[in-house]
């Protein structure tokens, strides 16, 4: 994304639905190339890896060797481009940059690119040290303009990007969206190595926030450029493996060799963790991809929703891990066209949501009645409207008797069949 892309509004639905992606994959053991591996994996892992060469068995586990994982489709090199939806996209996100901060195991926030960080009393002014020795896998040192246009380049999504809505509270976010200025106002380089970051109102999980995979530090110019020089891929903000040799990378990873189908990442030295490489090998979808771990072409890939039972069946449940998320469809309250609450209710009631699982999360997603599931909160109040087009056409009605009903702009993704006429079919206003 180089330039600002708009929408009226978000979503059109007060409902959600879980969608859950099977990975299967085996544990890793530091095997050769043609050792058979012992599966044990949803999305599905297997042991022994490609080149368990320099592997050593240590109390903690094994060090070293390849770990080759199968990707469903393109790989998405671009954060704004990356789909909400897809947990791969943002896994592969997360091996690639590092963003401000990282996420320690009791969730905190803890340094990556920022050495550190401070903010006024009110957590509205917040100013973020670099790390002297961060550096993009090209070796140019990472300065304070980088980390500026990385974020610009997400919030340019605009109401488009749930990415980009998360830092609706910069300061400037809605000027710069709405093409007033140039620039955030409330991004801001302070010189090198210090980055000022000023919100509307406070917001202490900042730091917290920052550490999101769509939040990464990359090389703006960078990725502009190859995608002006045409990715060869059919998705855009991805790459062939080919083309990484051209991808700047700010995580533990740099690029070791990129070939017309796969790309080896090496571990940076210093970097902590246990293995040496990554492999990553794109394949035209998931049913290919999980084929190719059936074939032990691959340790991991995610398994296509209508095989999680048997891939759990033939691994085993300590091979296969589900991808789960909590999709919500939301209405932008503030937009103008849905300044009236009967409307925005009567929105909510005409909404059939086991519709939209059916048309777009077939055999993958059940209905949420409330904000948790069922099977979390078995006796809580659900608190969702039920389904009932006749009263809402009758809100409709008594909201705007002279028969001036505003239009409403539904946003989807554009990714597999998460298309906005999916989610028109199951709002029947008429």
């Amino acid at each position: 994304m180089t330039s600002r892309r708009r929408r009226a509004l978000l979503g059109v639905a007060a409902a959600g639905a879980v969608a859950a992606a099977a990975l299967v994959w085996s544990p890793w053991s530091g095997g050769s190339p043609d050792a058979p591996g012992t599966p044990g994996g949803t999305a599905a892992r297997r042991a022994g890896g490609e080149d368990g060469s320099g592997s050593t068995a240590t109390a903690a586990g094994i060090e070293g060797g390849t770990v080759r994982l199968g990707l469903a489709g393109p790989i998405v090199i671009d954060p704004p481009y990356a789909s909400a939806a897809a947990p791969t996209d943002l896994m592969l996100l997360d091996i690639l940059y590092d963003g401000l901060t990282r996420l320690a195991g009791d969730g905190s926030a803890a340094p990556a690119v920022a050495a550190g960080w401070t903010s006024d009393a009110d957590q509205r002014l917040w100013r973020f040290s670099l790390d002297p020795d961060a550096r993009f896998s090209t070796g140019r040192a990472v300065v304070a303009p980088d980390v500026v246009a990385s974020l610009q380049h997400v919030m340019a999504g605009g109401d488009a990007s749930p990415a980009a809505l998360r830092l609706e509270v910069v300061t400037g976010f809605r000027d710069y969206v709405d093409g007033a200025t140039p620039e955030v106002r409330g991004l801001r380089a302070i010189d090198d190595r210090t980055v000022e970051i000023a919100l509307d109102r406070p917001f202490a999980q900042l730091p917290v926030l920052l550490a999101a995979p769509p939040y990464g530090v990359v090389d703006v110019p960078g990725l502009a450029a190859i995608a002006a020089g045409g990715t060869g891929t059919t998705l855009p903000g991805s790459a062939t493996p080919a083309q990484f040799t051209n991808v700047a990378l700010t995580g533990d990873w740099t690029v070791g060799e990129a070939g017309t189908r796969e790309v080896r990442l090496d571990r940076r030295p210093g970097a902590s963790g246990h293995l040496d490489s990554l492999v990553l090998r794109p394949f035209e979808d998931a049913e290919a991809a999980f084929t190719a771990f059936e074939d032990e072409r691959v340790d991991w890939a995610a398994v296509p929703g209508d095989q999680a039972a048997a891939a759990t069946e033939v691994f085993g449940s300590a091979a296969v891990a589900p991808f789960a998320a909590q999709l919500f469809l939301g209405l932008r309250v503030d937009a103008p066209a849905l300044a009236n609450v009967e409307f925005r209710r009567a929105i909510a009631m005409a909404i059939d949501r086991d519709a939209i699982v059916e048309a777009v999360y077939p055999d993958e997603a059940d209905r949420l009645d409330g904000i948790a599931p069922r099977s979390l909160a078995p006796s809580a109040d659900r608190g969702v409207l039920a389904q009932d087009v006749r009263l809402a056409r009758a809100l409709v009605q008594q909201a705007f008797p002279d028969g001036n009903v505003p239009t409403v702009h539904l946003d989807s993704e554009a990714t597999g069949a998460t298309t906005a006429e999916n989610l028109a079919y199951a709002a029947r206003l008429g």
